[in-house]
């Protein structure tokens, strides 16, 4: 994959520092101003969109705590040097939200270049298509520690895009109670596409649709298929669908963790290519499913725990190591308890971080997991002993 040229955000050295972790031409929105400003540090602007007009190269903008609501578009570009960048004041909520409920599109869409984004909640979105966050055509994007919530579509949505970045993002509580199909936490294709550090959960159709040039790592995806209807403050069940993550054709999934999804941890139904390496599944109706017999799809060092699969004979295609293969059982990591979802959106930080602080999913010492796995010279990772360990965690994380 190559190395692309993504626009980011340092994290500020000071959480409080007044510039929002930006530089650049500084315009400033607080949502508490009781005055119209002219979008200076002394008198910032009221609403997100005066801040948005006329966007250009090294322009930022920094948005104080409260909620803006609108459908915000992004069609500028800045440059390589001179990113546009938009960021919530850390350690404070910073929320866009749909203006109407029966809003159509999405609440923010990016189709500009050299864009980057971060320290944001997107919420609701989508009535008949759309959703909370859209990247299309777009190139040069990076989005960081944004969370999307309450949408009727999809939470973020990558399509037909290029050298984009999603980081420590979450998305959670996508639901459309007409339409069982609707309701997905994230959907990445297009070109130089990563994400990493991600979370989705209690997505009412599926967390993840990873399709071609998209690469996730160190991601998550739990309790979908089962979702919270803002709207009512009901939680819908589907009968239908509550995968974890599915995998489209080239879609590539690392390192990463599926847990208590109504259906599949990890499943692909038309794809004839793509990877599942080192990732771990527990108590999803089946951990591991291919529909079909893959030509070119790799499954490997990947480690199952309490649940079932469904795969073609492994002589059919590329499947090595897994511990299904190897005869381990379940009792070999040090908790099967996952981090509560409350915890997943802190002030500052990833959502991801909670699950590497935890002894959720990590080895115990002495498994049978450690040192249990292949190198993968197509996909190198760095490991502790012998060999690496299956799944998600190096016993030494």
């Amino acid at each position: 994959m190559a190395t692309g040229c993504f626009p980011s955000i340092p994290e500020p050295a000071d959480d409080t520092a007044d510039n929002c972790g930006v530089s650049g031409s500084l315009r400033y929105v607080d949502a508490a101003a009781t005055e119209p400003g002219d979008g200076s540090r002394s008198a910032p602007f009221q609403t997100l969109q005066e801040a948005l007009t006329g966007l250009a190269p090294g322009v930022s903008v920094c948005l104080r705590t409260g909620t803006y609501t609108g459908e915000f578009h992004i069609g500028d570009a800045g440059t390589e040097s001179d990113p546009i960048q938009i960021a919530g004041y850390p350690g404070e909520d910073v929320t866009l939200q749909e203006s109407a409920k029966d809003a159509f599109g999405y609440v923010l869409s990016l189709s500009g270049s050299h864009i980057a984004i971060r320290n944001i909640t997107v919420e609701g979105g989508g009535s008949d298509s759309g959703g909370s966050v859209l990247v299309y055509e777009a190139n040069n994007v990076t989005l960081s520690r944004v969370r999307a919530r309450y949408s009727r579509g999809t939470g973020f949505n990558v399509l037909d895009a290029t050298n984009v970045v999603l980081e420590d993002c979450l998305s959670h509580d996508h639901v459309d109670p007409s339409d069982t199909k609707r309701g997905k936490g994230f959907a990445v294709r297009g070109t130089n596409v990563s994400v990493r550090r991600c979370v989705a959960h209690n997505n009412f159709n599926r967390g993840w649709d990873v399709y071609t040039g998209a690469v996730v790592e160190n991601c998550a995806a739990f309790e979908n298929g089962r979702a919270l209807d803002n709207a009512t403050g009901k939680v819908l069940v589907t009968t239908d669908d509550g995968q974890g993550f599915y995998s489209g054709d080239g879609g590539q999934i690392y390192r990463s963790l599926a847990f208590d999804n109504l259906s599949s941890g990890f499943r692909s139904f038309d794809g004839t290519s793509g990877a599942w390496d080192h990732c771990t599944a527990l108590r999803n109706q089946f951990s591991y499913t291919l529909q079909t017999t893959p030509t070119e799809f790799k499954i490997r060092n990947n480690l199952l725990l309490e649940a079932s699969f469904f795969l073609p004979d492994p002589s059919e295609m590329d499947q090595i190591n897994n511990s299904w293969q190897l005869g381990i059982g379940d009792d070999v990591v040090l908790s099967k308890d996952p981090p509560a979802a409350s915890e997943l959106w802190p002030a500052v930080g990833s959502p991801w971080a909670v699950f590497e602080t935890s002894d959720f999913l990590k080895p115990k010492p002495g498994s049978a997991v450690i040192d249990a796995g292949v190198e993968l010279a197509d996909r190198p990772f760095e490991f502790a002993g012998s060999a690496p360990d299956l799944g998600a965690w190096e016993a030494s994380n």
